[in-house]
């Protein structure tokens, strides 16, 4: 008997043409019905679901009955209660480093761009102007890493050719990101010697807001900030303080507190490019998450009539 299986990630439905997408799953025991948790008029039947930025607490899971193993369509976990699933037999799976690589190409690309003022010079010309804006050159300058898991090493390894001091702060020391010529410093050190500056962190209590008023104003006046993990680590009244009080400073946002934004006025301000939430959105990545997720639910669910019956 195949196991059903709710396609809730948005992003996972549309990777591929539905007919395509439901034969991955079905080639593998997998019944896949492709729904929104809002639009699921009967989650007690599923027993696997893919989410993306849904929220999957304790109320969700108790109207999945059936309900065995969550998989995450990419790699932060914060949007699911793992202590309700825990308490409930459900397991939660996500995807680690599937990501890391066009994750740290969109930061490279956000950090360029907005120390390039690629995107205000792209909205002045299309408003029939001609602007000379003086960039900020970021080759032998100083990258801080904030976050040097698997996608702050590959943006270190991707900056290898502009010459760039590296600087990291995390709470765990990674060898790969020392191997990579990158130095282990204080979080104040970090924020003061760098020109450009890279969020790859995840979203806990204690990286919530980690970048606040006291934070910014320890950093340089023509700074380049990156986020590409979670709107969250920054406060963004602080952030827009900043910018404005420091307009020759940027940030590249690919994520917000709030998505889609809601009048957030980092909007307004020429010095600041924002992209929405897509670091992870190139073809042949989404392909390979949607096989690794199978994997993972074939994996867990197909023998697991076998396991309750031993």
């Amino acid at each position: 008997m195949m196991k059903k299986v709710l396609i809730a990630s948005k992003t996972c439905r549309h990777t591929l043409p539905e007919k395509d997408l439901c034969s991955l799953f079905r080639n593998e025991g997998l019944e896949p019905v492709l729904e929104s948790l809002e639009q699921c008029s009967k989650p007690n039947q599923f027993d696997g679901i893919v989410i993306g930025t849904e929220i999957m607490n304790a109320a969700i899971m108790d109207k999945m009955s059936r309900l065995r193993i969550i998989c995450k369509f990419g790699v932060g976990i914060d949007n699911i209660d793992s202590i309700a699933a825990d308490k409930r037999g459900i397991i939660v799976r996500n995807l680690p480093g599937i990501n890391r690589e066009s994750v740290a190409l969109m930061a490279l690309a956000l950090m360029l761009a907005s120390a390039r003022r690629i995107s205000v010079s792209d909205r002045m010309v299309r408003t029939n102007q001609w602007p000379r804006l003086i960039a900020t050159n970021i080759v032998g300058g100083t990258l801080g890493i904030m976050g040097t898991g698997s996608i702050g090493c590959t943006l270190a390894a991707f900056v290898n050719g502009l010459d760039m001091k590296l600087l990291g702060w995390d709470a765990v020391v990674n060898p790969d990101f020392i191997a990579l010529g990158g130095k282990y410093v204080s979080l104040p050190e970090l924020l003061n010697q760098s020109d450009c500056i890279s969020l790859h962190l995840p979203l806990t209590e204690d990286t919530m807001d980690i970048l606040d008023e006291k934070e910014f104003n320890s950093m340089r006046s023509n700074v380049t900030i990156v986020n590409t993990a979670r709107g969250k680590l920054i406060n963004e009244e602080a952030l827009y303080r900043f910018l404005t009080k420091n307009p020759g400073a940027s940030a590249g946002l690919d994520v917000l507190a709030c998505e889609p934004p809601e009048k957030s006025p980092l909007l307004k301000l020429p010095n600041v490019t924002i992209t929405p939430h897509i670091a992870a959105y190139d073809q042949q990545t989404l392909e390979h998450m949607v096989n690794t997720c199978i994997k993972i639910l074939h994996d867990y669910l197909v023998p697991l009539d076998n396991r309750e019956l031993s």
